[in-house]
């Protein structure tokens, strides 16, 4: 992650080793991909799904289907840089020494 500065890096890493908040963000994230519209038992209909948001008046089919995929493929790159941020090895990350700011 060349485009990440050391301090930024730092930061991701301290995120990626807190495990609720890493578990609870990456949940929010994804929650309409896996979860939205889904009936439990018990529980009142109160969410669709958000391909239902795809169908408009006059839109065709494969104008439906262009959108779904392009939802599909946004989740997939949203998930794969997650994942991405769980790579990073802050072994790899150079720690600059600290001296005494008054020398």
């Amino acid at each position: 992650m060349d485009y990440l500065t050391d301090q930024e890096k730092l930061a991701i890493d301290s995120f990626c080793q807190n495990t609720v908040m890493r578990d609870a963000v990456r949940k929010v994230l994804m929650y309409g991909a896996f979860h939205q519209g889904v009936i439990e038992q018990g529980k009142k209909i109160d969410e669709k799904n958000f391909v239902f948001s795809l169908v408009t008046p006059g839109s065709d089919n494969e104008k439906i289907g262009e959108r779904v995929r392009a939802c599909v493929e946004a989740y997939g790159f949203l998930d794969e840089a997650f994942l991405n941020m769980l790579k990073l090895n802050p072994k790899t990350v150079p720690t600059k020494p600290v001296g005494n700011p008054a020398v």
